[in-house]
């Protein structure tokens, strides 16, 4: 099963978004899944950038 997670922020004044709604999150098995899935992602762009 693939789970996707759809969240909208709208920006503030000097306020990491990203960081504010990942601490709201009361579930810790699901706040390391985002952390894992973001890492992820980042380190796939990071890859791609450097072989190009």
């Amino acid at each position: 099963m693939h789970y996707q997670i759809v969240h909208y922020l709208t920006a503030g004044k000097n306020k990491d978004l990203y960081i504010e709604w990942l601490q709201r999150l009361r579930d810790n098995t699901t706040k390391i899944a985002v952390i894992r899935r973001w890492n992820d992602w980042n380190q796939r762009g990071s890859n791609e950038k450097q072989t190009k």
